[in-house]
């Protein structure tokens, strides 16, 4: 009898891994709060194991919470060390016990148990939404990378840039990629092999910043002679995607995406015109109650409280900023910077501190160490450092910012490294900071007043014992280059000049545009 029942149970079920990995920042720490209750909920807890990796110390409450609901969290350094958007990579990296291991993003939310999408044996993964990086950049990648694998084109469920679906055959989305636990560290070895080398090379993408991971993956499998078995759009589901599903694995959604009132969730207008279909609406009410209780629980801690505005508000967005090409005399630098670091840190500093001109700033910045020998450096603006995080310093080093929630994750991120929370140019007196090098880049160009711009350039000089590196605009950057954030008052070199400066020199133009440049200057 108890032979003829084992019989008939059939196969045992498949265990799974579902992870997900948090870099540094308040962004993280809320998402992943509503992530947690979605898949504690909709996973059931017998066969799925929720694993949390926390790149740098993550926050004590954070932690505490998570494995009082029995979610092991287990810390991890990033992939690549200069950037974040690769660190999907993270779980494959690591040992696991269970059949599959899924690696999904912190804002993908699951309303149902995905168990009967993982049949096959083949690497999973959803793709990706529209053609980005387009075909010709993929094209690129392979001509460099593997002259003799011809392109082979795939197309994305919804256009890209143009109306371009065409996109290479393994581009995918990394809000959920899954892998047999047999071939995971197959995987993970070969996609982080070539997203270090990606890295090296970040002028062969528009932007590193948002591509890295799904460059080197489709590469990885090229290398691996293989396609990826892309999983259903439900698996994942998009805000467009909605219209042609009926019942979502998961939704996809960012926290800058998730409305301030999740009661009224199917009355947002974009959803309503869509017409959901049964299933969609009841996986949107499930998420809405997990939102409620997220929010509840978000509340109570100190290290996720900080986004929490943002995660309900989706109007919350640099891109609303006032597009203006005047100075803006309201800007408020701390309050922006705060929001970035807070919604997109990913994109961090900017585009400055990113791809071609992370490159070019290490450069220029290595060649004026090597020159004037500095015991001791003063960063203005440290902003995310990722920057002089791949330079030797070898020299005590202090960072500045006016984001205090930036100088946080810094200190976390960095323990080696001092960092403080100063608006520099509102110092009448700059002695307890002088050093025998003082660097400032891209902070000038955010000085929407004269008074401000000024007294920041004479602070940075009067800080500086030996010299100082730093970048601003030499011209009117204006129209070609059009942004609420910026402001322009005077070529930087006359601003260096008149508070004091001696053999001042220009050393480079920014990848971006010739109006700013990187000048250095000696005391």
């Amino acid at each position: 009898m108890s032979h003829q029942l084992a019989r008939n149970k059939g196969p045992a079920s498949p265990r799974f891994d579902v992870c997900c990995v948090i870099d540094q920042g308040p962004q993280f720490f809320t998402e992943v709060v509503l992530w947690a209750i979605c898949a504690r909920q909709h996973l059931p807890a017998d066969r799925y194991r929720l694993i949390v990796y926390v790149v740098g110390n993550g926050p004590a409450d954070l932690i505490d919470w998570l494995e009082n609901r029995d979610i092991e969290v287990r810390q991890a350094e990033r992939p690549v060390p200069d950037s974040i958007i690769c660190n999907a990579i993270v779980p494959f990296l690591d040992s696991h016990d269970a059949d599959w291991v899924i690696s999904t993003s912190s804002s993908l939310f699951f309303v149902r148990d995905p168990g009967p999408l993982f049949g096959s044996s083949r690497i999973r993964a959803l793709p990706n939404d529209n053609a980005r990086p387009p075909a010709e950049t993929f094209r690129q990648l392979l001509s460099e990378a593997m002259p003799d694998r011809p392109y082979r084109p795939g197309f994305s469920p919804f256009p890209g840039p143009g109306g371009m679906r065409e996109t290479h055959i393994n581009n995918i989305s990394s809000a959920m990629i899954a892998v047999p636990a047999t071939r995971c560290r197959e995987l993970a070895e070969i996609w982080k092999k070539w997203a270090l080398w990606l890295n090296e090379k970040a002028d062969l993408l528009a932007n590193p910043a948002l591509f890295a991971d799904k460059a080197s993956f489709a590469l990885a499998m090229e290398d691996l002679g293989e396609d990826v078995d892309f999983l259903p759009l439900q698996a994942g589901a998009i805000l467009p995607s909605l219209l042609n599903i009926e019942t979502p694995y998961a939704l996809h959604i960012p926290a800058a995406h998730v409305p301030r009132t999740p009661n009224r969730f199917n009355e947002n207008k974009t959803l309503r015109k869509f017409k959901l279909r049964p299933g969609a609406a009841e996986a949107i009410q499930d998420l809405n109650a997990c939102i409620r209780e997220a929010v509840r629980e978000i509340r109570e801690l100190p290290s996720a409280r900080k986004a929490l505005d943002v995660f309900l508000n989706p109007e919350i967005s640099e891109q609303h900023i006032r597009n203006e090409a005047a100075n803006d005399p309201e800007f408020d630098n701390q309050s922006f910077w705060d929001n970035r670091y807070t919604t997109n840190i990913a994109l961090g500093s900017g585009v400055g501190s990113r791809g071609t001109n992370m490159h070019l700033k290490r450069e220029l910045i290595s060649d004026f160490l090597d020159e004037m020998k500095p015991e001791s450096i003063l960063d203005v603006g440290c902003g995310d450092f990722e920057v002089l995080s791949g330079i030797d310093l070898k020299a005590t080093y202090l960072g500045l910012d006016v984001s205090s929630v930036v100088v946080e994750r810094n200190r976390v991120m960095f323990p080696g490294k001092s960092f403080k929370n100063t608006d520099f140019a509102a110092l009448d007196d700059v002695t307890e900071y002088e050093a025998d090098v003082v660097f400032n880049f891209e902070v000038l160009i955010h000085q929407h007043t004269y008074d401000a711009y000024t007294r920041l350039v004479r602070n940075i000089v009067n800080a500086a014992r030996k010299g100082g590196f730093i970048s601003g605009y030499i011209q009117d950057p204006r129209p070609h280059l059009s942004s609420a954030i910026i402001a322009w008052h005077e070529p930087l070199t006359e601003t260096l000049e008149k508070m004091g400066a001696k053999n001042i020199q220009i050393r480079a133009a920014s990848s971006d545009t010739e109006a700013m440049c990187y000048v250095s200057f000696e005391r």
